[in-house]
């Protein structure tokens, strides 16, 4: 086997276990201080619960307590604490020889009476002394300073890790890569659908819903994540092809696993979508396109067009008294509203006698019960001819032309007026009498001689004119 797969499955047995280490390293500088064949280590006490390394007794044989010499006055060592330290104070002071062998006599940087760390990068301990204090960094870190001289504890970052497609629906059967990204080294969970899983991008083809997963390793610290493939037998089913009246809309509810792509436009709300809304003018067959991953289907259903339509022909004017004649044009089936002055309400051809302008309104029925209408208007000419205004009335009480009403109007051949109201001024601009009753008669009194302006408003037409009146 090679070094790849025993590292490859180390890796993942640490991750399924639950398990996984801290690697902290400690570094010092010692310059011109003799050092004794202890050493230089590690003193102090680890509040980690158990770590793998260091011992509580701190004897020179525990493993990772004792610092290796590096260079003339450099010593290192790299220190394994177990997940759970992640957070918890490390409390520790670096010596130089050891009680135990004190040829130089055992000098940790931190006792009394000895050399002090100053409490900016320390803090006091329990016999006057000071201890260097660090807080468990959750991925690791490199610790480094000199002989009884401050220093910062530089904590590893944990890795990225972004896997993509973030979750994807193929086709059944159909083969997908996946794609990791990530500044750790990353391993896929073994699994029989991947085609490797010691590199970024694996293919797969899975034959049911699957989580593949991923672990991303950086300075002793992991992180997982993972991607959700679905395989899906792909299927579009569309609705029977259907009749709809001209003018009017159709939903078209499609269901499918995939996306569509409806052809042609012509009528269609979206062509993109999978309930599009049709409006056609004319018979037409909508096609269906799917896509699911590399499959595809393709459906299609017609929508057929009733075009049964009608029209009532164009506008008309006609004189008061006559009659209009009125036509429509369709297939068939005719109905005319308002009934009122036609000859026949259910015939294409009627004729219409209106007193007044009036909108008729032709409705047809097609056999499939389609219904459509139109409509026309008949403008009624109420113009009078030869009207005769009289603008001369005598007030000497002999009652011959001495009153002013609408009997006063001779001639009006031709004529239909509807009475809205009735004004008149003097000749100062002074409402001197109005009338909204057609019997109006004016002047009721007696009233001073001289010229007045009256206006008479009808609904179709107003008449402006003057009267004198005299002796």
């Amino acid at each position: 086997m090679t070094r790849v797969g025993f590292f490859l499955i180390g890796f993942l047995l640490a991750w399924n276990v639950g398990f996984s280490q801290i690697r902290v390293k400690f570094t010092v500088h010692i310059t011109n201080l003799p050092i004794g064949l202890g050493g230089v280590h590690v003193a102090g006490e680890f509040l980690t619960n158990q770590s793998l390394s260091i011992k509580a007794d701190w004897l020179l044989s525990a493993p990772g307590s004792q610092l290796q010499l590096l260079s003339d006055c450099t010593y290192t060592v790299s220190v394994d604490f177990p997940k759970t330290s992640a957070g918890k104070t490390l409390l520790f002071q670096f010596s130089r020889d050891s009680a135990w062998s004190n040829q130089n006599g055992d000098v940790s940087e931190g006792n009394p009476n000895e050399c002090c760390l100053s409490a900016s990068c320390a803090e006091p301990g329990g016999n006057g002394g000071f201890d260097r204090r660090i807080i468990i960094p959750k991925c690791g870190g490199e610790y480094t300073c000199e002989w009884n001289r401050c220093a910062t504890l530089l904590e590893f970052s944990p890795p990225t890790l972004q896997l993509s497609p973030v979750s994807q629906t193929i086709c059944k059967g159909e083969t997908i890569q996946l794609h990791a990204s990530s500044d750790g080294n990353v391993a896929w969970d073994p699994d029989p659908d991947f085609s490797c899983i010691q590199c970024l991008d694996p293919f797969v083809t899975p034959l049911v819903n699957t989580f593949y997963k991923a672990t991303s390793a950086k300075n002793s610290c992991f992180r997982r994540d993972s991607i959700q493939i679905r395989p899906e037998v792909p299927f579009l089913q569309l609705p029977s092809d259907a009749l709809i009246c001209l003018g009017k809309t159709l939903p078209i509810m499609a269901a499918s696993n995939g996306t569509l792509v409806w052809s042609p436009p012509d009528g269609l709300s979206c062509t993109q979508c999978l309930t599009p809304t049709a409006s056609p003018k004319r018979r037409t067959q909508y096609k269906a396109n799917m896509q699911l991953g590399s499959c595809s289907l393709v459906d299609s259903m017609v929508i057929d067009v009733d075009t049964h339509f009608v029209r009532a022909g164009e506008d008309q004017t006609i004189l008061y008294g006559n009659e209009a004649h009125l036509e429509a044009f369709g297939p068939g089936g005719f109905q005319w509203s308002p009934a009122k002055d036609l000859s026949c309400e259910d015939c294409p051809s009627p004729f219409a006698k209106p007193e007044v302008k009036t909108t008729y309104t032709v409705y047809s029925i097609s056999p499939n019960g389609c219904k459509v209408n139109d409509s026309t208007t008949v403008f009624v000419n109420s113009i009078c001819d030869d009207v005769f205004f009289p603008n001369l009335l005598t007030v000497n009480q002999d009652s011959k032309n001495d009153q002013f009403t609408l009997a006063s109007i001779t001639n009006r051949k031709n004529c239909r007026l509807v009475f809205d109201h009735f004004e008149i001024y003097n000749r100062w601009g002074i409402k001197d009498f109005e009338a909204s009753n057609a019997n109006f008669v004016w002047p009721e009194k007696e009233k001073p001689h001289g010229i007045y302006f009256y206006t008479i408003v009808f609904t179709e037409e107003k008449w402006n004119g003057w009267i004198q009146l005299s002796e």
